[in-house]
Parts: structure tokens; C-alpha cells; sequence
């Protein structure tokens, strides 16, 4: 693959049954020192369908360059949970790996959502919304809007009364923050 671009990497089972890892590349290229706006929407796969990762991507820095959508194929039907702590732009004890950059608002949500509900096109309320970080003074630097015991320095896939796909969920996010910083890199 081309470095520079956007990727996933994820691990966990596959639909064969056994437990193996995706590298899921959009192809979309990335240029350094520039900004983007950049979502993913993953859908597990099953026996009557493949996964898929819908990646979408704006430059932020041309207004006339449209939102680049990308969707790709992939055999990952779950198990993607850890007892790792959810950290943003790093991999929990590894600090060689933390990614170099600002990131604005993070929104998490229990269900992939459509360019018009995308942060990129409208920052309204979604249903199914699990969390928004959005890194200002209110209701503080890491804290989440919608949920007050889901804060970035806190936060933990060991919580009370969550459901396993709402860990499923929060152990993908934590693979996608984590995941060689969006970009690869040779």
C-alpha cells in the first residue's frame, strides 16, 4: 500500500471463527501538515454479509475539495474486546507510538451514521450517540458531553450496566484512535 493514507487496523474474530487482525485501507491519501476532517463507519460482518468500513475524508484547508468517501470490504465479525483502558493517540503503554497532531471533536456512536448526521456537515445531536469530546473549557478539556463516567482519563471498558456491544464499540474506537495514527506510514 502507498504510505500516507487512511487506514484501520483492527483485531479480533473472524468470520471464519478464528481470531485474526484487518488492515483496512481507504487508498484516500493523506498530505502532512494538513488539516482534515476524518470519520469511519464500521459495520461487523456476518455470515450473510461482508463487513464493511466506510471511511470519509475532507481537506479542510481547500473549501473547494468535496468529502471523499471510500468503502471497503473486510471479515471481521467481533470480539474486539480488551481490558485495556480507551486512550486517544496512543496504545496504553507504548509512548513511542502516540500520534503528533491536534484532533478537534471526537464523536462516538452506537450505529454508523449517514453524511447529513457526520460531525463534518452538522454538529446536531444523533441518536445513538455514546460520546462527544469536544476539547473545550465546557464541560472541560477530555470530558464527555453526553455521558459523565465515559471521560477520556477515565474512561474504561469495565463499566457498570454496558452491554457488550457497547463495549464491542468502545474497544473498536480505541483500536481506531490507536491505529497508526491514521495514517501508514513506511
Amino acid at each position: 500500500r502507498k504510505p500516507k493514507t487512511l487506514v484501520l487496523q483492527l483485531f479480533g474474530q473472524l468470520v471464519s471463527g478464528s481470531h485474526g487482525e484487518a488492515a483496512i485501507f481507504s487508498d484516500q491519501p493523506i498530505a502532512l501538515d494538513t488539516p482534515y476532517y476524518v470519520a469511519a463507519a464500521f459495520r461487523r460482518a456476518s455470515d450473510d454479509h461482508e463487513g464493511t468500513v466506510t471511511f470519509y475524508l475532507k481537506d479542510l484547508s481547500n473549501d473547494d475539495e468535496p468529502l471523499q468517501v471510500a468503502e471497503v470490504s473486510h471479515q471481521l465479525a467481533g470480539g474486539f474486546q480488551t481490558q485495556t483502558p480507551m486512550r486517544l493517540g496512543e496504545v496504553a503503554g507504548q509512548t513511542e507510538t502516540r500520534f503528533d497532531g491536534l484532533i478537534d471533536d471526537v464523536r462516538l456512536t452506537a450505529r454508523p451514521l449517514a453524511v447529513e448526521d457526520l460531525l463534518y456537515t452538522s454538529e446536531k445531536p444523533v441518536e445513538g450517540a455514546i460520546g462527544y469530546w469536544q476539547f473545550e473549557s465546557e464541560p472541560g478539556l477530555l470530558k464527555n458531553s453526553l455521558d459523565p463516567g465515559l471521560h477520556w482519563n477515565q474512561a474504561t471498558t469495565e463499566t457498570q450496566d454496558s452491554s457488550p456491544d457497547f463495549e464491542a464499540l468502545v474497544d473498536w474506537c480505541h483500536l481506531l484512535f490507536n491505529s497508526n495514527e491514521f495514517l501508514y506510514r513506511p
